[in-house]
């Protein structure tokens, strides 16, 4: 039988993690995503 594994960031964590892997400022990434800037930090 297969374990299921939770992943450890959810979707829009890992969005935020390559945007700011990108270059992106936090206040550049949380205006794309529509988030507060302290939802990125």
């Amino acid at each position: 039988m297969k374990k299921i594994v939770k992943p450890f960031l959810t979707e829009k964590q890992v969005k935020v993690l390559r945007l700011r892997m990108s270059g992106l400022t936090q206040d550049q990434v949380a205006e794309i995503l529509k988030i507060s800037r302290e939802a990125v930090a």
